[in-house]
């Protein structure tokens, strides 16, 4: 269902709002005729996976805008503008799609708010303004100049442009004036390298356009290290091929993992989780490893400063102080279930996120933690870490899961789409909770999190995966990356880490303390799928995972089967 709201900013705009869905925010910018409605079949094909957010520009259709808001138009000045649209909807972090000067908005937005924005899908940006077929004209002459140009020019498919109504028709016909005089010419924007990776970016040209209008588009996606796709259409996707357009956004805007978000250099080895048996043991290691000793360990997979790096091949190179010997009684298959997601636990629940006792001094005063999804690799070996250092788990997932959560010790399960889920887990715990570590980290969990944290927010605290906040400016927020855990030097995108000795000391000593709580029996391992094709299922695999086809189970593969 579409809730239309007008919003008003402090720059005097009034915004003519659409809104639906539930999940991530995606937010559809609408390109130079301005007008949103050309986007209800591709938000209602999303809704179901994203709250989408979409608008009519400043000054045109159903929102309007002072004269100052619309002076010395820039897609810089349009993204200022879409960020306080955001902020008085308590958007705090969105996906963004636009084509066109859309388009150039969304690529503005990411790098000059890259806190604000989790990734850009773009199609045939205008990286500078060309159209001079304007010059001179009258406003009718304008008019019908537009109305061939987009009717004829801009889409494959006029019937579908016509199909978008009369009212919408009329609507741009007022529209196309303002396009002239106050954007066309004045809109374009060029982008450093460092500016296009300070955000992922998704960008499209369409196979229809002639190639010399937005090959500038080839260029500087390509002079970023931006791959660049193809859509089979002209300029407005949203119009002409809809359903393919969603699903292009729906797998961009769920592509979570580093591959996707473009922070993988080329000739990288990708992987991170690995179980196998020693070969041979490098001269610098201090850990007591033996040929043939039985481990598994975590690889910095993607890792551009050392592209040997990663766990996806027959034979790998590692950092053995980090491995965890395994005892006989664990396979293979479920000992390569347990690094990545025991080294993420180490900095979220103890090292550096939540500060929790450690399972060999466990607190006895049982207080509440909430972890919130519980049900994922990293989140259920979360609660039964929690639950041996003397915490009492409270936890989120789905239904279906609720019983599997709760055979891993967590003490209560909550649905996370039920509402006021929040409040509920609040009173459960009588305003006590002070710790929430969010497996999740987008803004939806984050809200529930400061939900369900105590009132008194003495002590709270939030942590999440890499720069996820808390919403409650009394609750203190800490963000994690695993990957320091190698005490080594690397880069992310255009992020770049330092060498961490204290992170790897850390990780040293809580591989040895993971590798007791095995012996004893102490931790289960992840539910295990167990999948065919060997590393060529491995791309199936991740094709699964960006399409929310897993589900409380790790997926393993073994490298043997490779054909």
């Amino acid at each position: 269902m579409t809730t239309t709201t007008r919003v008003a900013t402090r720059d005097g705009i009034e915004w003519h709002c659409e809104r639906q869905g539930q999940g991530p925010h995606l937010m559809l910018i609408p390109s130079g005729e301005g007008d949103c409605s050309n986007f209800a079949k591709v938000a209602s094909l999303l809704a179901s996976d994203f709250t989408i957010t979409t608008f009519d520009m400043p000054g045109m259709s159903r929102s309007t805008a002072p004269e100052e808001a619309l002076g010395d138009v820039t897609a810089t000045k349009i993204a200022n503008q879409v960020i306080g649209l955001m902020d008085e909807l308590a958007i705090d972090t969105t996906i963004v799609y636009g084509c066109s000067s859309g388009g150039l908005v969304a690529l503005s937005l990411a790098a000059s708010y890259p806190e604000r924005i989790q990734s850009a899908v773009v199609h045939e940006v205008p990286l500078s303004a060309k159209l001079r077929m304007f010059t001179g004209k009258t406003d009718d002459e304008i008019v019908d100049t537009c109305r061939q140009l987009f009717a004829d020019v801009m889409v494959e498919d006029r019937e579908a442009w016509l199909a978008l109504g009369t009212e919408y028709h009329g609507r741009l016909d007022r529209n196309y004036l303002t396009w002239v005089h106050r954007y066309v010419n004045r809109v374009e924007r060029s982008f450093t390298g460092d500016e296009l990776t300070r955000r992922p970016i998704h960008w499209t040209v369409g196979e229809l356009s002639p190639m010399g209008l937005y090959f500038e588009n080839v260029v500087a996606a390509c002079g970023a290290g931006i791959p660049i796709g193809l859509l089979p259409c002209r300029h407005f996707p949203q119009v002409t091929i809809p359903d393919t357009l969603a699903e292009h956004i729906r797998v961009a805007g769920k592509n979570w993992k580093h591959l996707d978000y473009g922070l993988v250099a080329n000739g990288c080895l990708i992987g991170c989780d690995f179980a196998g048996t020693i070969v041979e043991v490098g001269k610098g290691v201090e850990k007591n490893l033996s040929v043939g000793d039985r481990v598994a360990g975590v690889a910095h997979g993607g890792n551009g400063v050392q592209p040997e790096d990663g766990a996806f091949a027959e034979y790998i190179v590692t950092k053995g102080d980090i491995l965890i010997k395994l005892p006989n009684t664990l396979s293979f298959e479920e000992a390569a279930t347990l690094p990545l997601g025991v080294a993420t636990v180490m900095h979220g629940l103890y090292q550096k996120g939540l500060k929790l006792r450690l399972p060999d001094e466990p607190d006895t005063e049982k207080p509440f933690v909430l972890i919130y999804g519980g049900a994922t690799a990293t989140g259920a070996l979360g609660i039964q870490y929690a639950r041996m250092s003397g915490y009492t788990v409270v936890t989120t997932c789905s239904p279906q899961n609720f019983e599997y959560v709760k055979s891993i010790v967590a003490s209560d399960a909550f649905n996370y789409k039920d509402a006021g889920v929040g409040a509920r887990m609040r009173e459960l715990t009588n305003d006590g909770l002070k710790l929430a570590w969010d497996i999740i980290a987008n803004e939806d969990s984050a809200k529930v999190c400061a939900a369900a944290l105590s009132s008194d927010s003495t002590d709270c605290r939030y942590a999440s995966f890499l720069s996820q906040r808390c919403p409650r400016e009394d609750v203190e927020s800490v963000g994690t990356n695993m990957y320091t855990v190698w005490g080594e030097y690397f880069k992310s995108g255009s992020l770049e880490y330092p060498a961490n000795q204290a992170d790897f000391g850390w990780a040293k000593r809580f591989m040895e303390l993971t590798e007791k709580i095995l012996a004893a029996g102490s931790l289960k391992a992840h539910k295990v799928a167990i999948k065919s094709g060997g590393l060529h299922g491995v791309l199936q695999g991740l094709d699964d995972m960006k399409r929310n086809k897993v589900s409380a189970e790790k997926l393993v593969y073994r490298v043997a089967e490779t054909v």
